[in-house]
């Protein structure tokens, strides 16, 4: 699988950003190019925390 962008990052739904995260969580454990799948979670959990936050204040 490729490495998404945060582009597509944005775009992702909710569930598939939760995937995700737990893909590079495992990718960062096996010690798979550390630094950057680090970046790419960091990148991840804002877009995950961003989303909550927006879905919260629109219900």
């Amino acid at each position: 699988m490729k490495t998404p962008r945060k582009v597509d990052l944005e775009d992702m739904a909710l569930e598939t950003l939760e995937l995700e995260k737990q893909r590079l969580f495992e990718k960062l454990l096996n010690g798979c190019e550390p630094k950057k799948h680090r970046n790419i979670l960091y990148e991840v959990l804002g877009v995950i925390d961003f989303k909550r936050r927006f879905e919260a204040r629109g219900s």
